[in-house]
């Protein structure tokens, strides 16, 4: 069928395909980084595409590559790997464990470059250390609306946290390991605007932060980690500032109550053509409970992880955060490194190219939950398994 090459750090060798990578009841070997083998079938369940081997066994197919020209990788070659000090478990490989960060990292050949995020939280920490590259700061805009310009600087951490795990670069003096943290698109811009001084927000303030946006900010990605109901009004005013292309993602609502629920009234998750987000566990495919999901014929729920998540507080240090506050700007941070990655392969950005990225990320999801009216509406993402799929669509754009 294929030459193929295993391009994570350790992958297993299976007897049959699992729909939980950390059941290890079936590993006959474990593959290292760079080790070639020949695919002559392949197999899908929950958990994406599995390769077969000419004896029968199985490796998930997100952790090898045959498409040697994009990104060949060894263990001698990967430019990056995993630093337990200055990464969370996300930036593991699935096989480990994580979301497969640093291996997007290694087959993209990107970390965020030239690609622009807009945050609209708590604004950002006044330790901007974490946020400098080759002396220069990676925020090109940081604003506070009216209301709160006393204590423009972020009081609560929440939009620290959201910033840190996108885009903090790891910048750090030799030798220096304290609070050296390095987000998912280390390389990109961010854009900040401060509508909220707490964990609660406020609708008229995220309308009066609405209104600082600039519409000639390049701005790529927006990352909003509020809900609050009843804010139909802002949506032509978000669609106005806010180019097509854009790729927005909002964060859904958790309730007080256990259990999960639906609902088509939480703004700005509702707006259209923005991204609903849920969070997961540590497992990938189980839901972070309570979550309030959507179910409207036009919305599909993007899950990311939302457990225990590394990131930065107010004052720049270490410290972890979860539920869907994280898990919408995790999303953020990985929907960066794809389009950093057209840049790179002068894939123009257009809203068919954009509206096509972001079908691919939802078709290749696993779906290992089933809800009454729900199918295949909650999209727990494989970014790896997405990449797989970009680069065949992407050869030859249609």
């Amino acid at each position: 069928m294929a030459q193929m090459q295993v391009i994570v750090n350790k992958l297993n060798r299976r007897r049959h395909p699992v729909t939980d990578f950390s059941d290890k009841s079936n590993v006959v070997e474990v593959l290292t980084k760079g080790h070639a083998f020949e695919a002559v079938g392949d197999i899908v369940n929950a958990l994406g595409k599995w390769y077969v081997d000419k004896e029968g066994y199985c490796v998930w197919a997100g952790g090898v590559d045959n498409n040697f020209d994009i990104q060949v990788l060894s263990s001698a070659t990967a430019k990056w790997t995993f630093d337990e000090v200055s990464m969370g478990w996300i930036h593991k490989s699935r096989d480990e464990g994580g979301l497969g960060i640093v291996d997007l990292w290694n087959r993209m050949g990107v970390r965020g470059e030239n690609v622009n995020l807009l945050i609209l939280d708590t604004g950002i920490t006044k330790n901007d250390s974490q946020f400098r590259r080759n002396g220069l700061s990676s925020i090109k805009a940081n604003l506070c609306i009216e209301e709160l310009q006393i204590r423009p600087e972020d009081i609560s951490g929440h939009g620290t946290n959201s910033a840190s795990i996108i885009g903090a670069t790891g910048n750090h003096k030799e030798g220096e390991t304290d609070n050296v943290f390095c987000g998912i698109a280390p390389e990109s811009n961010l854009y900040i605007i401060k509508f909220a001084g707490s964990y609660y927000a406020n609708p008229d303030k995220f309308l009066s932060g609405l209104k600082l946006i600039n519409s000639s900010w390049p701005i790529d990605i927006v990352s909003i980690s509020f809900y609050f109901p009843g804010l139909a009004t802002a949506s032509e005013l978000f669609k106005s500032k806010i180019k097509e292309t854009s790729i927005v993602l909002s964060a859904l609502h958790h309730p007080d109550t256990p259990g999960i629920s639906f609902s088509n009234d939480q703004y700005p998750a509702a707006f259209e053509n923005v991204i609903p987000v849920a969070s997961s566990l540590k497992t990938l495919h189980e839901l972070y409970e309570p979550c309030e999901l959507m179910n409207a014929e036009n919305k599909k729920n993007w899950v990311f992880p939302g457990d225990d998540i590394k990131v930065l507080d107010r004052l720049g240090r270490y410290t972890s955060a979860g539920q869907t506050s994280i898990a919408t700007p995790v999303g953020a941070g990985v929907m960066a490194l794809f389009l950093s990655y057209m840049k790179l392969k002068k894939i123009a950005i257009t809203k068919h190219s954009v509206n096509t990225l972001i079908e691919l990320m939802t078709n290749t999801s696993d779906f290992p939950v089933s809800f009454p009216g729900m199918d295949k509406k909650i999209c727990f993402c494989n970014p790896l398994a997405a990449f797989e799929q970009f680069n065949n669509y992407f050869k030859s754009p249609s």
